[in-house]
């Protein structure tokens, strides 16, 4: 059964949206300084005080934004019940405090609404008392002076050594009521690197500024448009609603739910919104990052231009810049569409493969539907399993034509998200050299994992990011696919991994939810039993002799264990899992040297570099690979900023070819 997901209050008290809508919002003044302006919050303002209605299952969390005032967050156990990004957080904002704290700090009244009464039930069954619960069991006992504004979100939910475990709350609940004077709604993505602080759910609403920039050297130009991929952490609400007109959403009438899809998402859901006719193509490199982020596909360091080619509906292809908003996301309305219309649009794209000059920087291009809409009779079904990949050629500097659908009514676009991924596969073509800001993937290995995956371990061990970053391993491992990233600590090892979730060309690409053992308790399972075999094995050291020195080696016989464990499942995902093995002093020293500034410019990412590759022959005569870590980063110099590398001085073995 699909999950059920439900909108976030009552949508007959719900004004019709006349400010405070979702992305770029104009320019403020501060100081002698001007930033540019990017709302992530979806403002409101109702007809009486509504209910917060919880959007789906899942765990919540409450602040205080003022005096008067709540906000909520929801970590939800269901994703939505349609292709998408995994959703991290959705944060409730202007939650009147009376509405579910009274003025003894206690929980109000039981049978105020749904929240209150399992609250209510749950104190009082655990603790065989009757009297009303403290506003602790919301969290509110995480207040500034324990935990300041700095302090991490996601540290919140997995706590210990608590009096009270944060409340599960079911789809369709009421928490609260809206102050009708004004409130907020917020949709956060899971991405890499992404930690939210406490202080973005204390704040009535969330603005993004970037100071503007003129006559920038290329450091700050580089700095500021890193600054500006902050907002694809987040998704306009009103575009998420809008991604269920081939699914049921349900809306509150102020006595019962509705069911809404298709055009009727357009009529009874997002005509209360000022963005209801706008579309998001979100268009990302191999890293995540936005298309251009490392300028080798705009025109210069100090140029953000980034020409992709599009054609609206029947329209002739027209050359539009990808950052012509100033921000790095595509927003489009029906301006330039044509030809007949029924109950969507065909956008059609071209993407630049050139690095500024005439050598081009992706000539074995593939393009990853993450979440599209097919643009034709199928629609609104989505790409799904191998469709989602389209290897492409270059004619003139530009991958061929791909398309993807759009919902449209009566002359107009219906908000919604679409996201592409822009990859590079392996290719004998001569490569331009790269450009000073430019991290390029030679290897299955380079630079796929990133220090930013830290984090200490607590009441998990295990994390897993859900990114669908693609590598080709066709060469070495005979497929290709997208992967899920993670990383699992036990008491002497440290593992970062890649689980496959959806394959190109694998004979199994047609397996059922791949994703469903990268969850981060059961990959953290699996990866914690094959320590324990490790171990109990009290395997012999296996001799190596290679042109990098010769030697006992632990880690090989570890890589034999490892893949033989493997290898006893019939999950493809499994066997074909990407790994990195460390003991935890060598990923100590690892965090070390990426977190020392003299080393990398600290705000940048920092990844996982390999050199030395070569394959050879043990005393047992197997082959094994053996290869040497670095990391890479960037570094300031003066008015440049370029990749900088720092030798780890740890080597990796591993039975096989890599």
């Amino acid at each position: 059964m699909a999950n059920k997901y439900y909108f976030f209050t009552d949508i007959n008290t719900l004004s019709t949206q006349s400010s405070g809508e979702f992305g770029p919002a104009g320019t403020t003044t501060s100081g002698s300084n001007t930033y540019d302006q990017y709302r992530v919050s979806s403002m409101h303002t109702s007809s009486a005080d509504a209910p917060a209605i919880a959007i789906c299952k899942g765990t919540i969390f409450v602040q205080e934004q003022d005096a008067t005032h709540l906000n909520i967050v929801l970590k939800p156990f269901e994703q939505a019940p349609f292709e998408f990004p995994k959703i991290k957080y959705f944060i409730y904002k202007g939650i009147l405090k009376n509405s579910l704290i009274n003025s003894s700090d206690k929980i109000v009244a039981k049978a105020t609404n749904e929240i209150t009464n399992e609250l209510w039930t749950s104190y009082g069954s655990y603790n065989n008392v009757s009297t009303a619960p403290p506003k602790d069991v919301l969290g509110l006992d995480i207040t500034p002076n324990t935990n300041g504004d700095s302090s991490s979100l996601d540290a919140i939910f997995y706590r210990t050594g608590v009096n009270n475990q944060l409340p599960i709350v079911n789809g369709g609940w009421k928490m609260g009521n809206f102050d009708q004077t004004g409130f907020g709604f917020e949709i956060m993505f899971e991405s890499l690197g992404f930690e939210p602080t406490l202080a973005l759910v204390r704040n009535n609403e969330h603005i993004i500024k970037v100071k503007q920039i003129a006559g920038a050297t290329q450091a700050e130009f580089f700095e500021h448009w890193h600054d500006k991929e902050e907002i694809l952490n987040y998704i306009d609400p009103c575009a998420f609603f809008g991604c269920f007109y081939n699914k049921n959403l349900l809306v509150y009438n102020g006595s019962s739910f509705d069911n809404r899809n298709g055009e009727d998402i357009y009529t009874n859901v997002l005509s209360k919104f000022t963005n209801k006719d706008k579309c998001y193509v979100d268009i990302r490199n191999e890293f995540n990052f936005s298309l251009n982020y490392f300028k080798n596909y705009g025109s210069s360091a100090t140029n953000n231009t980034t020409n992709v080619s599009l054609k609206k509906g029947a329209s002739t292809s027209v050359t539009l810049n990808y950052y012509d908003n100033n921000w790095p996301i595509l927003i489009l309305n029906y301006t330039g569409f044509s030809g007949s219309v029924t109950t969507h649009q065909t956008l059609g794209i071209k993407l630049p493969c050139n690095s500024g000059s005439n050598n081009d920087d992706n000539p074995a291009p593939l393009v990853y539907l993450d979440k599209a809409y097919f643009p034709n009779s199928k629609f609104p079904d989505e790409f799904v399993l191998k469709d989602k990949f389209l290897p492409l050629n270059v004619s003139s500097h530009f991958t061929d034509e791909f398309s993807i659908g759009l919902p449209c009514k009566n002359g107009a676009l219906l908000s919604c998200y679409s996201r592409i991924k822009f990859c590079k596969r392996n290719s004998n073509s001569s490569l331009p050299s790269p450009v000073d800001t430019q991290i390029r993937r030679t290897d299955s290995l380079e630079s796929i994992f990133s220090t930013k995956m830290n984090f200490s371990p607590t009441s998990i061990n295990t994390k897993v990011f859900n990114e669908n970053i693609y590598i080709d391993t066709l060469e070495s491992n005979g497929f290709d696919a997208v992967f899920s990233l993670g990383i699992n600590f036990d008491s002497n090892n440290v593992t970062l991994f890649a689980v496959p979730s959806n394959y190109s060309n694998f004979e199994n690409n047609k397996a059922k939810n791949p994703l469903s053992i990268t969850d981060e308790k059961s990959i953290g399972n699996y990866l914690k039993k094959l320590g324990e075999i490790s171990e109990a094995s009290n395997l012999t050291k296996v001799t190596v002799s290679t042109t990098q020195g010769e030697g006992d080696v632990d880690t090989l016989v570890y890589q034999e264990t490892y893949i033989g464990f493997l290898q006893k499942f019939n999950t493809p995902e499994l066997k074909h899992l990407l790994g990195l093995g460390f003991t935890v002093a060598e990923w100590s020293s690892i965090i070390s040297l990426a977190s020392n500034s003299s080393n990398f410019t600290q705000k940048y990412p920092v990844f996982l570099s390999i050199s030395n590759k070569q394959t050879d022959i043990d005393s047992n005569n197997n082959h094994y690979t053996v290869f040497d870590f670095k990391l890479k980063g960037y570094k300031l110099n003066g008015n440049n900023i370029s990749v900088a590398t720092v030798d780890a001085n740890i080597k990796q073995y591993s039975y096989g070819d890599i």
